[in-house]
């Protein structure tokens, strides 16, 4: 089998998507974060995934961003909230179920909404307004590149293997009763491995596999068993089928005969 393709995607930490997004929502992002410390009692924590704010290890609120998407998730029913919010509801997404109201915060009317919300899930906290150190601020989440931030461990590199789709349509010209399978050098041709194909329609077959590039081979047998083998025209023996993966292909399969009667074995 040949090397595996791989195609390399990134998982980035909140604040690694914190330092790469655009001005406009840090601005928003930190305007946020200091209205719910003026909250007496209320303590940030960032994780991987994003800014949580709790009060006595109770969770009030949790900021996200995604792209140039600000998020704030809060503590509140969303079936409590008047629409002109335009809240979601996210109780059934297991990080947020503690704090199920989401809003997307895009601009002024959106910002000012969330203050609103904020203080209805911490009416009863002393309200003292706080302010973020500006230049403290900018510096921490100043632009970074990508393999920056993954020397400083703020993003994790992944490597996910490229698959292809293999469309293999099998034509038989003696009629059969049983079942055909695929048997293939990636399971060692092992018959407890064959892969089922679809009957279309009478003699017509079909099976879908998602590979990725490698050199495939394979032959078709019935009832599972190697016994009842594709065969030539002639019932001679016929070489496997062989296939360089790298792309999504469409393979063509022809059985003229098979090692035994594949009716009788049915």
């Amino acid at each position: 089998m040949q090397k595996t393709n791989y195609k390399i995607t990134y998982n980035q930490s909140f604040k690694a998507r914190c330092i790469r997004t655009n001005k406009k929502t840090k601005e928003m992002y930190k305007e946020i974060k200091e209205e719910l410390l003026s909250y007496n009692g209320l303590r940030s924590r960032i994780s991987w995934q994003y800014d949580s704010f709790s009060y006595k290890r109770e969770k009030k609120a949790i900021l996200t961003i995604r792209g140039n998407t600000l998020t704030l998730y809060l503590r509140l029913d969303p079936n409590s909230i008047i629409p002109k919010y335009k809240i979601g509801n996210e109780a059934n997404k297991t990080s947020y179920e503690e704090c199920p109201l989401s809003l997307k915060i895009k601009g002024k009317r959106t910002l000012n909404y969330a203050k609103e919300l904020i203080n209805l899930v911490l009416k009863d906290l002393e309200y003292h307004p706080k302010k973020i150190n500006n230049k403290a601020f900018n510096q921490e989440y100043a632009y970074q590149s990508i393999p920056s931030l993954i020397k400083e461990g703020l993003i994790k590199e992944r490597k996910r293997k490229i698959n292809h789709k293999i469309k293999i349509y099998a034509i038989v010209l003696p009629k059969i009763k049983g079942d055909l399978y695929l048997v293939s050098n990636l399971y060692n041709w092992q018959e407890n491995k064959a892969i089922k194909l679809d009957k279309v329609y009478d003699n017509y077959y079909e099976l879908e596999l998602n590979l990725p590039t490698c050199d495939f081979e394979f032959k078709i047998v019935g009832l599972k068993n190697y016994l009842y083998v594709e065969k030539g025209i002639w019932q001679e023996e016929i070489v496997n089928h062989h296939y360089y993966v790298n792309a999504d292909m469409v393979i063509e399969d022809i059985i003229h005969s098979f090692r035994e009667d594949i009716n009788a074995g049915e």
